[in-house]
């Protein structure tokens, strides 16, 4: 005779998982965001808390705008991959307006200096997860996790 389990049937039976509709690639994209937006924080963390042996003012000053903008790099990482694999409903929005903060900071730097080349080759490796996350939007946001 089978136990009656004390939670009863009031649970709702999900129909499709969020992280059914990734394909292995883009986990891959999103776990590895996650792991270069931490260490990148970790390593911003020790730039600021390691004191500096040079005595320039602009450089050995604790917050300068190298640490900034990893800083700031390294929580867009975060925000690229965390949402994601979270299964949050709006990551894929949150993944295009990275997109479009990475593909305007390309721009700025190709029309401002002539040292744009990491910038692209940044936004060229990470367009296809963008890409990929873009196709399965509408399922991600409207068809996932409904219940029956």
């Amino acid at each position: 005779m089978e136990q009656e389990s004390i939670f009863g049937t009031d649970f709702p039976d999900v129909t499709l998982r969020r992280k059914d509709l990734l394909p292995v690639v883009a986990k891959i994209y999103a776990w590895a965001a996650i792991v270069i937006g931490t260490i990148n924080t970790l390593i911003t963390l020790l730039l600021v808390i390691l004191p500096d042996s040079t005595n320039d003012p602009l450089i050995s000053s604790p917050i300068n705008v190298e640490v900034v903008s990893a800083f700031f790099s390294s929580i867009l990482f975060l925000l690229m991959g965390l949402p994601v694999i979270l299964e949050k409903k709006k990551a894929v929005r949150i993944n295009n307006v990275i997109a479009v903060i990475f593909i305007t900071a390309a721009v700025l730097c190709m029309i401002l200096s002539a040292n744009a080349l990491l910038m692209i080759v940044l936004v060229a490796v990470l367009s296809p997860y963008w890409i990929k996350l873009r196709s399965i939007q509408r399922k991600w946001e409207y068809e996932a996790g409904q219940t029956k």
